[in-house]
């Protein structure tokens, strides 16, 4: 437990503890040092929320919109957007003209799948005014699996949904 402890401060205050000292050799000392490793997954916690909160708020214009609902009118699909290596999937259902999000994989097989190289890409494709997939798929950033007409078909939903809202110009 003492050595653990050790090892946590060491790792918080790298310059005031050489890692060659007697305390804590240098191979002991990576074995503990993540930090590098938990940047990254703090990233993939943050984007993750975000894509959540942004399907949540698109969802939530379906119910509050009856115009911006006929655009889900009679559709049914399910859309997977997931990172390569699954540290973030969310999945988006529309069913009976509503929309609902969920954490994971749906049940049974999604209509598409949008899988991005790692959660900056992500960030990039969310942050950015340009909703361009086409350009992400051609520099092997993003991979579709499924109907591409489907993706078309939220990206049109997403571009009403901005254009109603007059963030678009």
């Amino acid at each position: 437990m003492a050595i653990k402890r050790r090892h946590a401060l060491l790792i918080l205050f790298p310059r005031v503890f050489p890692t060659k000292t007697v305390l804590a050799p240098g191979k002991g000392l990576k074995r503990y040092n993540k930090t590098k490793s938990l940047g990254i997954k703090w990233e993939d916690i943050w984007t993750g929320w975000f894509l959540k909160f942004f399907l949540w708020i698109f969802s939530k214009a379906f119910d509050l919109s009856e115009d911006f609902r006929e655009n889900i009118k009679d559709f049914e699909a399910k859309y997977v957007f997931k990172t390569e290596k699954g540290s973030i999937v969310e999945s988006v259902t529309f069913k009976n003209g509503a929309m609902e999000v969920h954490s994971g994989r749906p049940d049974d097989h999604p209509n598409v799948t949008v899988i991005f190289k790692d959660a900056a890409v992500l960030q990039r494709y969310l942050f950015s005014g340009e909703q361009d997939i086409l350009e992400l798929i051609l520099a092997n950033e993003v991979q579709l699996d499924g109907n591409w007409n489907y993706v078309h078909k939220f990206l049109f939903m997403v571009s009403d949904l901005l254009h109603r809202l007059k963030f678009w110009k």
